[in-house]
Order: C-alpha cells, then sequence, then structure tokens
C-alpha cells in the first residue's frame, strides 16, 4: 500500500485490511512465508467429502493451486514437480489429476510455452471447475455446512469399543485441566 497517496490524517489513524492481514501472518508464520503462501478458500477443506476428494486429490488439487498466481493465467506445473513433493510416484499423481478431471474440477489444455528460447508443448490445468463448485457451495447457508463429527463418548486411548463394551462414566474436569472418570482407577481410565 502506497502511504504517500493517502491523506495524513487517513495515514495516521486506519490501516488496511490487507496490512493488518499481511502483519498478523508475519506475526504467525515468520520465515515460513519468505517463500510465499497459498490462499484457498476454507470451503475447500470443508467440502472435501462432498466433492469426493480422497487425500492425494487434494494434495495434488492444492499444488495446482499454488502455481496459479493469476486469474488468466492457467498454471502448468510438472507431474514429476508435483509427485516429488508429494513423495508418490508420477503415475500416482496422473490418476489424481484423472480423478479431479472425471470430477470436472479441472480440465486439462495443451498449450504452448517458451522455456529458455525453445517453444515446448505443456498442459495447463483449467480450474474453473473447482472456483465454480466453491462459489456454488458459498451459497449455502453456513448452518447446512458439515460440523465436525460429535464425540463419541466411547473412543478411548485411540481405540473405538465395540458397542456391546458402552460405558458410560461420568466425567469430571480437574483443576489441573485434566479429564477423569469419577468411580475408575488410574489404570481403568489409561484403557
Amino acid at each position: 500500500m502506497n502511504h504517500a497517496a493517502l491523506s495524513s490524517s487517513t495515514a495516521n489513524s486506519q490501516v488496511s485490511n490487507s496490512e493488518a492481514t499481511s502483519t498478523e501472518l508475519q506475526e504467525k508464520w515468520g520465515q515460513a512465508l519468505d517463500r510465499g503462501f497459498v490462499l484457498i478458500p476454507i470451503e475447500l477443506l470443508r467440502r472435501q467429502k462432498e466433492l469426493a476428494l480422497a487425500d492425494n486429490d487434494l494434495v495434488v488439487l492444492l499444488n495446482l493451486l499454488s502455481h496459479w498466481w493469476y486469474s488468466d493465467d492457467k498454471p502448468y506445473p510438472r507431474t514429476a514437480t508435483i509427485a516429488a513433493r508429494m513423495g508418490a510416484s508420477p503415475r500416482t499423481v496422473q490418476r489424481c489429476l484423472e480423478k479431479l478431471e472425471a470430477k470436472n474440477l479441472i480440465a486439462r489444455v495443451k498449450g504452448h510455452v517458451t522455456m529458455k528460447g525453445k517453444n515446448q508443448t505443456v498442459t495447463r490445468y483449467d480450474l474453473q471447475g473447482t472456483v465454480t463448485r466453491l462459489k456454488g457451495y458459498a451459497l449455502t447457508p453456513l448452518a447446512k455446512v458439515p460440523a465436525a463429527a460429535p464425540a463419541n463418548p466411547n473412543y478411548l486411548a485411540g481405540m473405538r469399543r465395540p458397542a456391546s463394551d458402552a460405558i458410560s462414566v461420568p466425567l469430571e474436569i480437574m483443576p489441573s485441566g485434566r479429564v477423569e472418570a469419577e468411580g475408575l482407577s488410574d489404570e481403568a481410565q489409561r484403557k
């Protein structure tokens, strides 16, 4: 933001949202932001299940988004680059791209770019399908957005108990912030 363009009273009394956000991000992440960051709508993460995106599909889509700097310039990262970042094979990335295309979240478009003085054929990725879907979800009232799954009282120590073993024990919050079940020994609580 160019402070010279602002009147002195405005410059002294207001800070733009982008500057405040930028400062907050710098305080939060520090030098980790020096190489850039990706801005994505939270709807993408909230709607992962509705979009039927497996974990690898989402990571591939996030990688495509990380290369999409201008709305009118379709990104063209190499599958090998994405695969190396993910620790996966290029074929795994290709399968994810095929699934994303089948779900109309991306479209692959052959194009040409000049790199190192040579005209090369590349595959560009049109992400308008993802944009359109997320815009549609944004119109859905927030109350209809899937919330986190309710806590399961029968989920103990990382192991799900069968319904037949379900227990119902009143919990007590200790002054230390620790939660303990009333009437159970320490050993029974750890199971």
